[in-house]
C-alpha cells in the first residue's frame, strides 16, 4: 500500500534525523580535557566532575526525550489527519454501490420475468403498481475517533462492530425490497386468478350474469394458442420458481458482498494499524538505544575521572551507535552536522536558505543592524530583479518579482518606520514566518537561556543555544522548513565573534504582536523578567482592590485614634478624682523633703547595715509623708500618640506599592507599577534612532514618554504609575504609532495589498480612458 510505505519513509527520516548530541558530546569532551592533570587527583574535583557528568547526561536525555516526543507527535498528527477514516468511508460506499446494483438488477429481473410470463399467458394489459426504487444512502457518519484509537493505541484490536451494523442495515433494506417485490408478484398472480385464465371453462346458462362477466373478462385474442389452454398451472409454477430463484440469488449475492466488505475493511485496518504500531515500536527502540548509548558515554567519562586521566580518543554518537575511534585524537574541529534536506520553493515566501544569503550580504555591510533606507532599497532591488532571470534556488519568490521600484518603496514604507535608517534584521525576522512568542513563551525561553548564563553576560555559547528549546520548535512549519535551519539563521544574526549569541537582543527583536501595546509590554517583560499588566480591565480591577484596602486601612487607623482619645480622657478624669481625694485626706500633714544619709564606706558590712536600719527608724512613716504628684496630664502624650500613628500610616503607604500583589494570588504573576528607567532603557535599546534624532522645537521619543510618565503619577499610591494606564493612555498610543518596531507584520500580506492597489488603480485608469 503506497500510503503505508510513505508513512514509514517519513517517520524513518524523522526518527533517524541528525541532532546536536554529537556536537554537545564533542564540546563536553573538550571541556573535560581542558583541566590540568594536577587537578584530577583532588577529591573535590572528582566530585565536581561527577556532578557535571550527571548534568551532561540529563541534557542528552532531554534531547532524546524531545526527539522522541516530536516523533510521537508527528505520528499522532498523521493519524489525526483522518486519512484512514476517509478511505474507509470510500471503501464502504463502493460496497454500498455494489449492493445497490444488485438490488436494482433484482427489481429489473423480476419485472422482466413478470412481463414475460404475462405475455406468455395472455395479452392482457397489466395494471401493475409502479414500484419505485429506493436508493441506498451513502455513508458519511464514520466514527473517526474510534478508528484513530485503533491505530494510536498499541493494545487496541480491530473492531468491526460499527461496520457490521452498517452493512447489516443495508442488507436489511435489500430484504425489505425483496419482500415488497414478492408482494408485487403475488398481487399480479391474484389478478390472473381473478381473471379466471387458469380456470377451465364451466358450462353456464346462456343468460346467467356469470357467463356475461366471463365474456367481458376474456376475449378470444387473450389466448395465444390452443396448446396453452391446459398448461396454465405449469406456467404459473415456473413464474413462481423464477421469482423465487431471483430472490435467493440477490440475497446470496448481498450476503457475499457484506462478507467481502468486512474482510476488506479488516484487512485494510490491520495493514494501517500494523504500520503505525511498527512506527511506535521503532520510536521506542530508537529511544532505548539512545539512552543505552548515553549511559555508555557517561560511564566512559566516569572511568576517566576515577583513573585521573583524559579522554583523548574521539567519542561520537553517530545515529544509533556510540563510536570510540582510537586512531583519531580530539581536535578543535567540531563535528560536522549533516545538512538538512532542501526546502520547498514557494511562490510567496523566501526560503530559509535565501534569507541566510540575504543576511550574509547585510552582515557584511552593517553588522550592527542599521542601514540607510536608500541603501537597503537598492540592495533589495538587486536581490529581487538581478536574480529574477534565473530559476535556481537563489531566485526570490514569484510574488516579489511582480513588484516594481515604486511598489518596493511602498512595501518598505509599510514594513519600517518613516526614518532615514532601517533595522534590516526585522526584514529577516518577518520573512522567517515563525509565530512570535506569547508572553509566557517569551519568559520561558528567557529563563531557559538565562540558566546557561549564570554570570548575567546576556551571552550563550553555540552549543548552549542549539541545545536550548525555543518556543516554535514544537510547531510544524511546513514547506520543508527545518527547525535546525531556522536556529542556524538566528544564530548567524545575533552571534558576536569570540563571545557568543546575544540572546537578549534576539528575544527583543521577537517582541512583536498584532497590537503595538502588547509588543511593547513583551519588551518590558523581557527586561523585568515578569509579566507586565497591560490589560485595562485587569489593571482597573487591581487598582480598585488596592483603593478599597487603603480606605479600609484609613478607617481602621481613624477608629483606633478615636478609641485612644476616649481612653485618655477617661484616665484623665479618674486620675483627677483620685488626686482630689488624696488631697482632702492629707490636710494638715507636713510635707518634708527626704535626704539620703551618707553611707560610711569604711564601716564593715554588718555595721553599715546596722546604721542604715537606725537611720530608717528616724525617718517619718509612710502614713505621714505624701509624695508630690502632678495632677495634670502631659499634653505631649497625645501628640506623641498622634505622631506615632501618622508614622505607622506613612510606613504602611510607603510599603504598599511593593507588596500589594503579594496579598492576592490572582495578581501575583503581574507587575502593576512601572518606573521610568526601564521604559527609557527599552526605548534606547529597541528604537535608538527615535531616541537620538531631535526635531526642532519638539521633543524626542523618550522625552515624550518621560512627560507622559510624569503626568500619570498617582498621589494615592505614593506617586507611582500604573502600567496599564501608561501603556493605554491616548498620548502614549499616539507616540507608539510612530514606530512599527513592536508590531507583527506579514510581508506577504503587505506585498499582496500593494499589488492589489496597483491593479485597482490600473483598472480605474483604463475605465476613465475608455
Amino acid at each position: 500500500m503506497p500510503f503505508v510505505q510513505h508513512v514509514k519513509d517519513i517517520m524513518s527520516r524523522i526518527i533517524n534525523r541528525p541532532d546536536y548530541r554529537s556536537l554537545y558530546l564533542s564540546k563536553f569532551q573538550k571541556a573535560f580535557n581542558s583541566f590540568e592533570m594536577s587537578y584530577r587527583m583532588d577529591d573535590e574535583f572528582k566530585t565536581e566532575m561527577y556532578c557535571r557528568i550527571e548534568d551532561f547526561k540529563e541534557n542528552l536525555v532531554e534531547m532524546s526525550d524531545i526527539k522522541m516526543m516530536e516523533s510521537e507527535n508527528l505520528r499522532c498528527r498523521i493519524i489525526n489527519a483522518n486519512w484512514t477514516p476517509c478511505q474507509l468511508t470510500e471503501l464502504i460506499n463502493i460496497y454500498i454501490n455494489m449492493i445497490q446494483i444488485e438490488m436494482d438488477r433484482f427489481i429489473d429481473s423480476v419485472r422482466l420475468i413478470n412481463d414475460y410470463f404475462l405475455g406468455l399467458i395472455a395479452e392482457m394489459p397489466t395494471e401493475e403498481e409502479n414500484y419505485e426504487e429506493e436508493p441506498i444512502p451513502k455513508y458519511h457518519g464514520i466514527n473517526c475517533e474510534a478508528v484513530n484509537s485503533m491505530l494510536r493505541d498499541m493494545s487496541s484490536i480491530v473492531d468491526l462492530s460499527q461496520f457490521d451494523e452498517l452493512l447489516s442495515s443495508v442488507v436489511q433494506k435489500v430484504h425489505s425490497c425483496t419482500k415488497k417485490m414478492n408482494g408485487f408478484v403475488a398481487n399480479i398472480k391474484e389478478k390472473i386468478k381473478a381473471s379466471q385464465i387458469i380456470k377451465p371453462k364451466s358450462k353456464t346458462k346462456s343468460g346467467s350474469p356469470k357467463s356475461e362477466a366471463s365474456k367481458k373478462t376474456l376475449k378470444p385474442s387473450d389466448l395465444e394458442s390452443k396448446e396453452l389452454k391446459g398448461s396454465y398451472n405449469k406456467i404459473v409454477e415456473e413464474f413462481d420458481t423464477a421469482v423465487r430463484g431471483e430472490t435467493l440469488r440477490v440475497l446470496l449475492r448481498v450476503d457475499l458482498l457484506k462478507y467481502d466488505a468486512l474482510q476488506s475493511i479488516e484487512e485494510f485496518l490491520c495493514c494501517i494499524q500494523s504500520c503505525f504500531h511498527q512506527v511506535i515500536q521503532q520510536i521506542n527502540s530508537k529511544y532505548t538505544n539512545d539512552i543505552t548509548n548515553i549511559n555508555i558515554v557517561c560511564n566512559v567519562f566516569r572511568a576517566a575521572v576515577e583513573e585521573e586521566d583524559l579522554v583523548q580518543t574521539e567519542l561520537q554518537l553517530d545515529g544509533n551507535e556510540f563510536l570510540i575511534n582510537p586512531e583519531i585524537k580530539v581536535t578543535d574541529q567540531a563535528p560536522i552536522i549533516e545538512q538538512s534536506t532542501l526546502e520547498l520553493i514557494e511562490d510567496e515566501v523566501f526560503t530559509i536558505e535565501q534569507l541566510s544569503q540575504i543576511a550574509d550580504i547585510f552582515l557584511d555591510l552593517s553588522p550592527g543592524g542599521y542601514l540607510p533606507k536608500s541603501t537597503f532599497t537598492l540592495i533589495l532591488q538587486d536581490i529581487i530583479w538581478a536574480s529574477a532571470v534565473c530559476a535556481d534556488l537563489s531566485s526570490p519568490p514569484k510574488l516579489w518579482r511582480k513588484i516594481n521600484s515604486q511598489s518596493l518603496n511602498n512595501v518598505i514604507s509599510e514594513l519600517f518606520d518613516d526614518l532615514e535608517y532601517v533595522y534590516w534584521r526585522d526584514f529577516i525576522i518577518y520573512n522567517i514566518q515563525v509565530p512570535f512568542p506569547t508572553e509566557q513563551e517569551l519568559l520561558l525561553t528567557r529563563a531557559a537561556l538565562k540558566e546557561c548564563d549564570p554570570d548575567g553576560t546576556e551571552l550563550v555559547q553555540d552549543y548552549q543555544f542549539f541545545a536550548a528549546k525555543l518556543w516554535f520548535e514544537h510547531l510544524e512549519l511546513g514547506a520543508g522548513r527545518k527547525i535546525g535551519n531556522i536556529k542556524k539563521l538566528i544564530f548567524k544574526l545575533y552571534y558576536i565573534q569570540n563571545y557568543g549569541v546575544n540572546y537578549t537582543a534576539f528575544l527583543l527583536d521577537f517582541c512583536k504582536a498584532d497590537n503595538s501595546v502588547e509588543g511593547f509590554a513583551k519588551a518590558l517583560e523581557l527586561s523585568m523578567g515578569k509579566r507586565v499588566c497591560w490589560n485595562t480591565e485587569t489593571g482597573n480591577k487591581f487598582k480598585e482592590l488596592q483603593l478599597e484596602k487603603i480606605l479600609r486601612f484609613d478607617n481602621d487607623v481613624k477608629m483606633r485614634d478615636e478609641e485612644r482619645a476616649i481612653y485618655f480622657k477617661a484616665v484623665h478624669e479618674e486620675v483627677s478624682k483620685l488626686i482630689d481625694q488624696v488631697v482632702n485626706i492629707c490636710d494638715g500633714v507636713i510635707i518634708e523633703d527626704l535626704e539620703l544619709p551618707q553611707v560610711d564606706t569604711s564601716l564593715s558590712p554588718d555595721k553599715s547595715l546596722e546604721k542604715s536600719l537606725e537611720t530608717d527608724m528616724d525617718r517619718p512613716s509612710k502614713e505621714n509623708v505624701v509624695p508630690i504628684i502632678n495632677p495634670q496630664v502631659d499634653d505631649n502624650s497625645e501628640k506623641t500618640v498622634d505622631s506615632s500613628s501618622q508614622l505607622e500610616i506613612s510606613k504602611s503607604l510607603k510599603d504598599l506599592p511593593n507588596n500589594v500583589y503579594s496579598e492576592s494570588n490572582d495578581f501575583a504573576e503581574f507587575i502593576f507599577f512601572l518606573s521610568l528607567d526601564p521604559i527609557l532603557e527599552l526605548i534606547t535599546a529597541a528604537i535608538p534612532w527615535h531616541s537620538r534624532v531631535e526635531n526642532i522645537g519638539d521633543l524626542t521619543f523618550w522625552e515624550h514618554a518621560a512627560h507622559i510618565f510624569e503626568s500619570l503619577k498617582n498621589p494615592d499610591f505614593r506617586n507611582s504609575v500604573f502600567a496599564h494606564e501608561f501603556l493605554n493612555t491616548t498620548e502614549f498610543l499616539k507616540l507608539l504609532s510612530q514606530t512599527k518596531k513592536f508590531r507583527a507584520i506579514d510581508p506577504v500580506t503587505v506585498v499582496k495589498d500593494t499589488l492589489s492597489k496597483i491593479n485597482n488603480a490600473s483598472q480605474h485608469s483604463n475605465i476613465e480612458n475608455c
